[in-house]
């Protein structure tokens, strides 16, 4: 599409501004992913249990759910054998009860 020279400083500053935004946004994740792992009462590394005590997990990451108050935990289960099992995803109405706080071993990622 052929522009006026208006409509053409018009596009190009589109142009500047988009650009200006991907790393703004790409900040701004990581700034809400920091303070939403800050606000949540349980923390990466810490090992919990829902569903009344039928699972047991180790938190990996943090979400936010419906509300501004309310996370989706993103968990590894922990296996009858202590092993590691699949990852999973544990929401507010499921009860998740801290069993002990993480584990601050130097191989373990505690962001």
């Amino acid at each position: 599409m052929k522009y006026t020279p208006e409509q053409q400083v018009w596009a190009d500053r589109i142009k500047a501004i988009d650009r200006e935004i991907v790393p703004l946004d790409k900040e701004a994740n990581q700034l809400r992913r920091l303070l939403r792992r800050s606000l949540c009462p349980l923390k990466i590394g810490d090992v919990i249990t829902w569903r009344d005590g039928k699972f047991k997990g180790r938190v990996i990451d943090v979400f936010p759910y419906v509300g501004d108050d309310s996370f989706r935990l993103q968990v590894i289960r922990i296996l009858k054998d202590g092993s590691e099992g699949i990852e999973t995803s544990v929401d507010p109405y499921q009860n998740p009860v801290k069993l002990r706080f993480r584990d601050d071993s130097p191989n373990k990622d505690n962001n």
